[in-house]
């Protein structure tokens, strides 16, 4: 098999035991043909510790002060060498140990490979599979998570590392930059990948106020307001009381579909109405 390089990049601040979790993941992969950089936010609950203990494991790491989520990250895009970065954050693990071997097994060449991952809440794990095919519109509402998804490092010299301006969608922003606004190509691959964390910042409902704030920003920045406005009309999930409806899409794609044709079949009817 044609192995292809890749960078795993792990952020982690005050979470030990999420992180230990994670750099196990890590090291027990099948795949071999990787970095491993961790970023640690100047920790004080014994995280420092635990990285130390795996350093032998570790290519890079460094434990200091950061600005936020995306400045972290970014310091792992500057450190990394490989062909694709993988965003493992403290928290989230791989699915098994075969994960990243069962998505080289396709040798991917395309900017952005989107696998499945599952989502892990209340001691459950829900299936959230890959979109397979996409309009504008479902990209517009969003279908990438960094867990699932290993991108190309030459897009990110290209067009820009994650925009630190954002405290809790700045990878949401990233996605959409890069495929959306440049055309970065990406494939769906069958593949369960990994288990994410839905205790992390922008899962938690009470920052449903700022992701609708931010996602909008991350329309803003990439598209004419024009698109924007006609975009927000189609789509009645950006709106905070929908918002729940958001996580239910995230949940089950059978679901996904029905609301999205309820929605459309709402939206002409009441075109004809107001006609």
């Amino acid at each position: 098999m044609s192995e292809i390089s890749l960078s795993i990049i792990t952020i982690n601040l005050n979470n030990r035991i999420g992180l230990e979790n994670t750099i196990k993941s890590v090291v027990n992969q099948k795949y071999r043909d990787f970095e491993f950089i961790v970023i640690d936010g100047s920790s004080n609950d014994g995280s420092v510790e635990v990285i130390k203990e795996y350093s032998h494991r570790i290519n890079y790491w460094v434990s200091e002060p950061d600005t936020g989520l995306y400045n972290a990250m970014n310091k792992g895009v500057l450190k990394s060498s490989g062909e694709y970065l993988y965003f493992l954050n403290s928290g989230d693990s791989f699915f098994n140990e075969d994960a990243l071997l069962s998505l080289f097994n396709y040798k991917p060449q395309i900017d952005i490979a989107i696998c499945d991952i599952l989502y892990k809440y209340n001691n459950k794990a829900i299936s959230y599979p890959g979109e397979q095919k996409h309009n504008l519109l479902s990209l517009y509402n969003g279908f990438i998570h960094h867990q699932a998804s290993i991108v190309r490092r030459e897009c990110f010299i290209k067009f820009g590392m994650f925009d630190e301006r954002f405290k809790i969608k700045g990878d949401y922003e990233l996605y959409f930059r890069f495929v959306v606004k440049n055309n970065c190509s990406y494939k769906y691959f069958p593949v369960p990948l990994a288990y994410f964390d839905a205790y992390g910042i922008s899962s938690n409902q009470s920052n449903n106020e700022l992701n609708m704030k931010e996602i909008r920003m991350a329309h803003e920045n990439n598209l004419p307001i024009y698109v924007v406005n006609y975009l927000d009309s189609q789509s009645k999930l950006l709106k905070p009381e929908y918002y729940f409806l958001i996580r239910i899409l995230d949940r089950n794609r059978m679901v996904r579909v029905v609301l999205r044709a309820f929605f459309n079949t709402i939206m002409l009817i009441y075109k004809k109405l107001v006609k």
